[in-house]
């Protein structure tokens, strides 16, 4: 019998409380997490209860970006965060400012096109206006 089987099937056939249901689900997961896809193994051991660093874990509303498609938000705060940089740097000021755009990017962005980008800049062969 495969894993998620059991699970589902623990799921079907367990009565009593809603407590006892939780402790006897989190047994028998405990029973299986061995068995599972080590592919899954980073799924896991998440801990969802502790935020990551920082205040806020999803960025604010932007009424330039209304739309569910996200992507040109990401590239817009990329942009602003090294444009910002680059403004700080030349004038010696505190690029505390630039903590919001830097937040807002790795909130939205995926890390393979920041990565990818951050290469680009290296490369001098990056599209957009810094």
């Amino acid at each position: 019998m495969q894993p998620g089987f059991a699970l589902f099937l623990a799921l079907e056939t367990s009565s009593g409380t809603p407590e006892a249901r939780e402790t006897s689900l989190l047994d028998l997961v405990g029973t299986v997490k061995g068995k599972l896809d080590p592919r899954l193994s980073c799924m896991q051991d998440n801990d969802r209860s502790t935020p990551h660093r920082g205040k806020w874990q999803t960025p604010p509303f932007d009424p330039r970006f209304p739309n569910q498609n996200q992507t040109r938000n990401c590239y817009q705060n990329f942009l602003d965060y090294h444009r910002c940089l680059k403004n700080t740097s030349r004038r010696g000021k505190s690029m505390k400012p630039c903590e919001y755009y830097y937040r807002v990017y790795h909130s939205l962005c995926p890390i393979s096109w920041v990565q990818r980008w951050n290469e680009q800049i290296q490369e001098g062969t990056f599209a957009g206006r810094i």
